[in-house]
């Protein structure tokens, strides 16, 4: 993999949460950059020149100033710290410990978001594969914990341990959201800051999924706050310009069925 001589060069995926999250804030602190979207279907995180920058075989990677900085919100921070004069990086400043929990929080959530991913759209794709063939893709993660809950959604989809655990976690997490932007019009104060940008990623997932009556009856807030979000100019650029209309079709394609297979495990 040849990265560009430029300052900022990202190895990211297109529809990847994390790579969303990095590239809204490169879009808000309005930074230019170079990148190679990876084909994770494909497995192109696992090939030994990525490897080499990223042993976890995830994306964001970000090669800054000839230094590789890898996960997503260590990658946020410094890119803050870069442009420490831009409205989202004197807003961080102003609110690092409210920002810091909702970046720790964001993994809780990526977990969640993940499990319920492969579960509703990428499961099928990999049941189709021959006992060999799905043996080889899950050694091919490094993390062996990562690999045998990968098997575990393949082989019991929405009963797996990952994806209760995964709804466990947003009946928790999305009543803390709904309660601090009723308190205040962003999740990092009175301006979008970074915690808006590590959440928002997550929830237009579940949007994405169909799984929106997880807040839409409960109240507005929830809802409201998405919307700015989504009028912001940086989410034009950092996530809706990635969502190619087959990554669109195939979250549409899933959703159907996702949210009556999630209203069925939150009955039971």
């Amino acid at each position: 993999m040849n990265a560009s001589r430029s300052k900022l060069f990202l190895y990211h995926s297109a529809t990847s949460v994390c790579s969303q999250k990095v590239r809204l804030v490169l879009a808000e602190l309005e930074l230019a950059w170079e990148g190679q979207v990876l084909d994770l279907a494909r497995g192109d995180q696992f090939e030994a020149a990525y490897l080499a920058l990223n042993p976890a075989g995830v994306v964001p990677t970000l090669l800054f100033d000839d230094r590789c900085v890898v996960e997503s919100n260590v990658i946020m921070v410094q890119l803050c710290e870069h442009c420490p004069d831009s409205p989202v990086s004197l807003q961080h400043r102003c609110a690092q410990d409210l920002d810091r929990q909702w970046l720790e929080k964001s993994g809780d959530l990526h977990s969640a978001i993940n499990a319920l991913t492969y579960a509703a759209v990428n499961r099928k794709k990999l049941q189709a594969l021959s006992r060999e063939e799905l043996d080889s893709r899950i050694n091919r993660v490094p993390d062996p914990a990562r690999g045998a809950r990968l098997r575990d959604i393949v082989e019991r989809g929405y009963n797996s341990s990952a994806v209760v655990g995964a709804l466990e976690c947003l009946a928790v997490m999305l009543p803390e959201v709904e309660q601090r932007v009723e308190n205040s019009l962003y999740l990092s104060g009175e301006n979008t800051g970074l915690a808006d940008l590590a959440v928002l990623p997550f929830i237009l997932r579940l949007e994405l999924l169909g799984l929106d009556f997880l807040w839409q009856s409960k109240g507005a807030t929830l809802a409201s706050w998405l919307q700015r979000m989504k009028e912001r100019n940086s989410f034009g650029s950092a996530v809706d310009a990635f969502l190619t209309a087959p990554a669109r079709a195939k979250f549409s394609a899933a959703a159907p069925e996702a949210a009556v297979k999630v209203r069925r495990c939150l009955s039971q």
